[in-house]
């Protein structure tokens, strides 16, 4: 295995899954506050940013002479209520930092398309550079599969980067321009977020026989007239930890399909293929309704969390060999005259308790109960517009969605609604109808601002 230069900060969840050895670091915020600590001038330059996660960081009293970020501008109307939260976030960090640090909180408005990821930390000749996939995010430091490289030492190719992104950048008290005058059907759904599923649902489950499949198949036999203990309805592998522990809250068990949060998002979204688009004047308004769901359903989690805590692991082991795995033995017996090998049950018991640790630890935890809370998430509409096939792809499921709405919707939605006054289209128009209608409209027609609501 080749050696790197650098110190490789890797997500703990991903390390732990990779087997990775010591010399890897798990990744979370503390690499921050520890380089903060050190240095005499700090630069963060980052596409997407949490508010929370920076001012969370740990920064040293009056030590730091400068500390400068960079974040990716929002698009169009979207652009006043980014300036409002970077400019409270410039006044925290400045309370935190104190009266003698020079503190910048820039939007790279001139800049090309910002993906960078890129924290830099110096004093004098020493310097450290991590660089790498994580926003400064709490989900980017926490919950994704991110990596960052840290380097050591000065870099003048490093330096001279972070000096032209913060040239090209414009402070959050400047005037950025309001660019949510649309001229085209892509300026049009750049003035919107895009709503998706969240990647990973709280991990109740676990996969008891995912690597025995001799004993999956003999157990496959069995399910279809009587599922197992504990399961998944007739899965073989998906064991949930909660009905394994009868764990109960509000009068019923928690498990995946009773834990599903809905949000109305038909009434302010068209769907397309990176996911549900949101017009930005509608932001605010969706976010308030995931706000007010995901405050019931972090409730049940703290609740759910609290009861698993009072669950030892001795406790839950006894459950595991005296109720669920005898039941796998008669399974067994009966379809193969077999039993689990000592080997066999013991790399069960250990999988379910490691899943049950690992879920004490996610649900004891504020923020990690927020962000299952939240069955969905989003981003401003991603920079696609370098890339041909995804513009392409983006584009015609809009107007696929909104053929379907225009067909079937007897009472047209806020979105919808105005689209089809703008556009002029008609119920029964076609994808290809819609498509060659924007197009038309933005070809002889002079730009318009966002009127939505």
């Amino acid at each position: 295995m080749s050696k790197l230069s650098g110190t490789l900060h890797i997500n703990s969840n991903l390390k732990n899954e990779a087997e990775a050895g010591d010399g890897y670091i798990g990744l979370s915020s503390n690499i921050l506050s520890e380089r903060l600590k050190s240095a005499d001038h700090a630069s963060f330059i980052s596409a997407y940013y949490d508010i929370d996660f920076l001012k969370s960081l740990k920064y040293p009293k009056n030590s730091l002479t400068s500390l400068t970020m960079v974040f990716s501008r929002l698009a169009g109307s979207a652009i006043k209520s980014q300036t409002d939260e970077l400019q409270g976030l410039k006044e925290s960090l400045q309370k935190a930092t104190g009266r003698n640090t020079s503190v910048s909180v820039m939007i790279a408005s001139r800049n090309r398309t910002l993906h960078t990821k890129l924290y830099h930390f110096r004093r004098g000749k020493w310097a450290r550079s991590l660089i790498g996939s994580a926003n400064a995010t709490y989900s980017g430091f926490y919950r994704n599969d991110e990596i960052l490289i840290e380097i050591q030492g000065r870099d003048t190719v490093i330096e001279d980067y972070i000096s032209y992104t913060i040239e090209k950048a414009t402070s959050c008290y400047d005037e950025v321009p309001d660019d949510n005058e649309y001229d085209s059907f892509q300026s049009l759904l750049r003035d919107g977020y895009v709503y998706f599923k969240a990647s990973r649902p709280v991990p109740y489950t676990v996969s008891c026989f995912d690597n025995a499949p001799l004993v999956a198949e003999t157990l496959q036999k069995s399910v279809a007239t009587a599922p197992l203990q504990f399961h998944e309805g007739l899965s073989v592998g998906l064991l949930n930890i909660l009905k394994l522990a009868q764990i109960e809250v509000s009068g019923k068990t928690m498990t995946q399909d009773e834990d599903r949060q809905r949000v109305p998002l038909n009434r302010y979204a068209i769907e397309t293929c990176f996911g549900y688009w949101v017009p930005v004047p509608y932001y605010k308004e969706v976010e308030e309704r995931i706000r007010v769901g995901a405050q019931r359903k972090a409730k049940l989690l703290s609740e759910v969390g609290a009861r698993l805590n009072r669950l030892s692991a001795s406790d839950l082991a006894g459950q595991i060999n005296e109720v669920y795995l005898a039941d796998i033995d008669r399974r067994l017996e009966a379809q193969a005259a077999r039993k689990l090998t000592p080997d066999q049950r013991k790399a069960v018991e250990d999988k379910i308790l490691r899943r049950a640790a690992s879920l004490k630890i996610k649900l004891s935890d504020e923020r990690e109960r927020d962000r299952l809370a939240r069955s969905i998430s989003s981003v401003p509409v991603p920079e696609v517009w370098e890339d041909p096939h995804s513009t392409r792809e983006m584009m015609d499921s809009f107007c696929e969605c909104l053929a379907w709405k225009l067909e079937q919707s007897a009472k047209l939605s806020k979105v919808v609604g105005k689209l089809k006054a703008l556009f002029s289209l008609e119920r029964g128009d076609s994808p290809e109808d819609i498509r060659e209608r924007i197009d038309t409209y933005f070809n002889t027609k002079t730009m318009f601002r966002s009127k939505w609501t």
